[in-house]
């Protein structure tokens, strides 16, 4: 309008187009005026924002003057702020937060904190955490400040059990085929629980599937508090991972008295930070190197694309032997593959991945004493992919859920981990499929009922059987036929009444394949896998009976 008198102030700003995306990681601004010259300038608050700041502000030019007239001497150009790349994937981080969205929702925890890192040269390809923030308007930060990659350090639980179990094996004190009353146990006159304290008396290797704290408070006194406390340090545990963030905390120990040392073993009265478990795992993963996580790709100069920093692959620390990180990932096969593990429901091989994994749950301690319950608990899995060459490490641990949407925890969580590893899996050149997903399936024909089950279950495949006595007469798959892991063979015995197994997680074809068998009518509804039937697992079947069955695709 051409008003006299009426002028307009530049000023900086930063804005950010993907919104809350890596909000905690990428960090935000705050806008700081000089006091003398009026003028505004952009100061990093959090993330890379600040771990970067100085780069990414750049200078400001000076211009001076003799009379009217520009003194060229004395002027300096402004150069302009650095531009940050991070490692972060686009997609996979999409495909992370659109998860972690429905899984914040779901489970109304008080946190979740997740991050999928490459294995071999320790760049962070995904990271987020809930609650988080919009940086463009700072909604949501009043929520949760820190950023809980590298603070709020935590006890982990028995995700710890990898590192107790790798530092037992490297010293000699592993026994897989000892066996112990698993349960309770007296440590200076004070009790240590399993959580599960049916298990009776079990071997050690049993022991880790099944995540038996007493298994690994035995172990750390066969190794000796010098020892663990010295295999702690190896790990790079209590200490930063400088990865570069402002503010990252090295975590905490109580470790004065045996019960406070047996303890730690199983991943209680140590704290930990998600990247500090990264870290450490990377040296499980990469035959005893750990590699530090970074996530600053590279910075370069703005004007001229001159690089002037670049992020690389570090070998922090070689706490472990090659021999001793593949013995740790075989046992951690079990932890994912055994009927018991704790980390069935991350299981891949139907994906044609064999993959390692540890879960944990710790409770959560207040005014001295720990809480009862799963919802007073942190719920933690670690995995690595594939398993014989991982390519690749993924954490997550969620807090104190208040809502459980599934049988377990785990299940839940798998909608979060499940497609975001595959994704990153079958994009990867690298990441070759397991051959361990291929059964030469065995002759059962003329064996008992109970026999030829043992020796099908035995090779990693599922039973199902029509009639309920007498010598097996035929089986679905020729002997010799090449199966997958974990496929299903359906067993025709010579007399007996058919039961109706249970057909959870059964794919239609399966399905279809025991109806036609066993000559019944069969009726279904949606497509992927079975979530429901109208007949009960064990109920007699008559010849035509009728079967009904609702499927539902895997998220």
């Amino acid at each position: 309008m051409k008003l006299s008198g009426i002028s307009f102030t530049a000023q900086p700003a930063r804005t950010y187009p993907n919104g809350r995306m890596a909000s905690h990681l990428i960090g935000s601004v705050q806008s700081k005026e000089n006091a003398t010259t009026g003028q505004t300038k952009l100061s990093g608050l959090m993330g890379i924002e600040a771990a970067e700041n100085s780069l990414l502000s750049g200078k400001d030019g000076i211009k001076s003057y003799a009379g009217t007239t520009a003194d060229g001497q004395a002027s300096e150009a402004a150069k302009n702020g650095d531009n940050v790349y991070l490692t972060l994937n686009s997609d996979l981080q999409n495909t992370l937060e659109t998860k972690m969205d429905k899984l914040f929702s779901d489970t109304k925890p008080s946190g979740i904190v997740a991050v999928l890192a490459e294995a071999k040269t320790g760049r962070v390809l995904a990271a987020s955490q809930r609650p988080n923030f919009d940086p463009n308007t700072k909604k949501g930060l009043q929520d949760e400040w820190q950023n809980l990659l590298t603070q709020g350090a935590f006890e982990p639980g028995s995700t710890m059990k990898g590192i107790t179990l790798a530092s037992a094996i490297e010293t000699g004190n592993w026994q897989p085929n000892a066996t112990f009353q698993s349960g309770t146990m007296l440590v200076d006159g004070k009790q240590i629980n399993d959580f599960n304290k049916e298990m009776g008396v079990i071997s050690y290797r049993e022991g880790f599937w099944r995540s038996s704290n007493i298994a690994f408070a035995k172990t750390q006194q066969k190794m000796g508090a010098n020892t663990w406390y010295k295999y702690l340090k190896k790990f790079k545990f209590l200490q930063s991972t400088n990865s570069g963030l402002l503010g990252e905390e090295k975590g905490s120990i109580a470790f004065n008295y045996p019960l406070e040392q047996a303890n730690t073993a199983f991943g209680q009265g140590i704290s930990v930070t998600p990247l500090q478990m990264v870290q450490a795992y990377s040296a499980i993963a990469n035959d005893g190197k750990e590699v530090k996580p970074y996530f600053v790709d590279k910075i370069s100069e703005a004007d001229t694309g001159k690089v002037v920093k670049e992020g690389k692959t570090e070998v922090v620390a070689n706490p472990i032997k090659k021999s001793t990180a593949q013995a740790v990932r075989k046992e951690m096969i079990d932890v994912v593959n055994q009927k018991t593990g704790t980390a069935r429901e991350f299981d891949l091989r139907d994906a044609g991945y064999q993959v390692a994994a540890k879960t944990g749950t710790a409770q959560i301690a207040k005014n001295g004493r720990y809480l009862d319950g799963l919802s007073n608990a942190i719920h933690s899995v670690v995995v690595l992919a594939p398993e014989k060459d991982p390519q690749y490490i993924f954490y997550m641990a969620i807090t104190a859920p208040q809502k459980f949407v599934d049988t377990e925890i785990q299940v839940t969580m798998n909608k979060l981990y499940r497609p975001l590893m595959l994704q990153a899996l079958n994009s990867s050149t690298k990441a070759v499929k397991s051959k361990t997903t291929k059964v030469t399936v065995p002759d059962t024909v003329g064996k008992s009922i109970d026999s030829a089950k043992h020796t099908l279950s035995n090779r990693g495949l599922r039973v199902a059987v029509i009639g309920s006595s007498g010598k097996i007469k035929a089986q679905s798959l020729n002997p010799n036929q090449q199966a997958l892991s974990n496929q299903l063979i359906i067993l025709t015995a010579k007399d007996g009444n058919t039961l109706m197994p249970n057909m959870t997680g059964w794919s239609l074809t399966e399905v279809q394949e025991f109806a036609k068998m066993a000559n019944i009518n069969l009726n279904w509804t949606g497509s992927g896998y079975v979530t429901s039937q109208n007949v009960s697992a064990t109920q007699q079947l008559g010849k035509w009976s009728n079967i009904t069955v609702k499927l539902k695709q895997k998220e």
